[in-house]
């Protein structure tokens, strides 16, 4: 009997969403004004975030939720969808299938990436902030600034605990 590696699956699955995401992005940046577009991007990155939460690749949602909560402002209309966010979401891509393929490694290198993120959505922190954040990271809290968003709250729960039968999204 052969034991399926969940970990496994969930690299071999965002490796398919990631590639669906490329093609969106490159199809975005010849359409910009396309809804469905952008819409299928959000999904993408949705996707990403809650199966790499899911599964214990806590970076890769960190990293992700950015993105989608970018996307959603794009679709909300509050942001123009523009080529330097298409850019941007085209190294972020990659930068998530590194930290997929090599959890620990990759993470110092998205900070330039989520910076240059938040000056094309217009929800750049300032630099004190962003050195107080990777301070208080290595100390095990996460705490993010989101304007006008109010608190974010991150929290593990033990390895084992969907065996129980709890369901994390109603805590």
């Amino acid at each position: 009997m052969t034991q399926i590696d969940p970990t496994e699956t969930f690299r071999q699955e965002a490796q398919d969403v990631l590639e669906q995401l490329e093609q969106t992005l490159l199809d975005l940046g010849s359409s910009l004004d396309d809804s469905e577009l952008i819409d299928s991007a959000f999904r993408a990155l949705h996707t990403i975030k809650g199966s790499g939460a899911m599964f214990g690749f806590t970076e890769v949602a960190e990293f992700v939720h950015e993105f989608e909560s970018a996307f959603d402002r794009v679709r909300k209309e509050i942001v123009a969808p523009s080529n330097a966010l298409v850019n941007v979401s085209l190294d972020a891509k990659d930068h998530i299938a590194n930290l997929i393929a090599e959890p620990k490694i990759h993470t110092a290198s998205g900070a330039q990436i989520l910076r240059r993120l938040r000056t094309v959505v217009g929800t750049d922190i300032p630099e004190s902030y962003t050195e107080t954040l990777n301070q208080d990271s290595q100390k095990n809290v996460t705490e993010k600034i989101t304007l006008n968003k109010g608190w974010r709250i991150n929290f593990n729960l033990p390895g084992d605990c969907l065996s129980f039968g709890a369901n994390p999204y109603l805590l």
